[in-house]
């Protein structure tokens, strides 16, 4: 999720999703091994997240990236087997600042590891709002839970505290996605379309191994970087900025799965 988006303007629009046909789900009890730590590598969201495996975010966001949002754990949810992070116009004051709007958010708690390949199943909201599936150095992970920005060890997009982002829809639309690596280095990364994501569900899927980096969507490869890729553990996170303004009824963006293989 960079945090030097320039934002787009464009007409706005809300959608709620009520229901959607789930994606077919892989193989579950996945497990991964990484930094001692075991891990169930899949989560079909038939049950409340495990919060010894997740953080729902509680806070505000990325002032760097001038966040419109203020996070909250309500905003969180699983219910009929979706993980739901629900946007909404709503007046709150997070940490002294005012905000218009809140919305959801999700985070390994302690996990972090170095190559695998990921895949996601779901539809985004409707509206002027900003998905994303991404992955963040592991010394911006004992911070995160409480700010985005720089803090103790974490210095984006130096190596430890870079980013890959697995699916960013930043554009504002829901027909294109940015899928892209942030290092000192550069931002390699490619920004393909799709059909409409808020009405389609999509399969993500993005494999990481050393010196490469394959997205997919559907199946369909979409961009393959083979420089400035991480080496160094990364965590996951899950969640859904805004960059300008929602109008309108409240946007949900809905997960049918995740897996991680190791």
């Amino acid at each position: 999720m960079s945090r030097f988006v320039v934002p787009v303007q464009l007409m706005l629009f809300s959608a709620v999703l009520i229901a959607q046909t789930p994606a077919p789900r892989p193989a579950t009890n996945v497990r991964i091994i990484s930094n001692a730590t075991a891990f169930s590598g899949s989560d079909s969201f038939s049950a409340a997240l495990d919060p010894t495996n997740w953080v729902v975010l509680n806070r505000e966001g990325d002032t760097s990236n001038s966040e419109k949002q203020c996070y909250k754990s309500a905003n969180t949810s699983v219910s009929g087997g979706f993980l739901n992070l629900l946007t909404k116009p709503e007046s709150v004051t997070c940490n002294g600042h005012a905000y218009s709007y809140t919305s959801g958010g999700v985070m390994w708690k302690t996990l972090n590891f170095t190559y695998g390949t990921f895949e996601f199943a779901g539809k985004i909201g409707g509206g002027q709002i900003w998905p994303s599936v991404w992955l963040l150095g592991a010394n911006c992970q004992a911070g995160f839970p409480t700010t985005a920005d720089n803090t103790g060890n974490c210095v984006w997009p130096n190596p430890g505290s870079d980013e890959i982002d697995i699916l960013d829809f930043n554009f504002g639309v829901p027909t294109q996605v940015d899928q892209r690596i942030h290092t000192a280095g550069g931002a390699p990364g490619c920004s393909p379309g799709l059909t409409d994501a808020s009405v389609n569900t999509h399969v993500y899927r993005f494999e990481w191994s050393a010196g490469s980096a394959i997205w997919k969507i559907d199946g369909r490869t979409t961009c393959n970087v083979s420089t400035n890729v991480p080496n160094t553990p990364m965590f996951l996170i899950l969640n859904v900025a805004l960059h300008n303004t929602v109008s309108g009824l409240p946007s949900t963006t809905t997960w049918d799965y995740f897996t991680v293989t190791h």
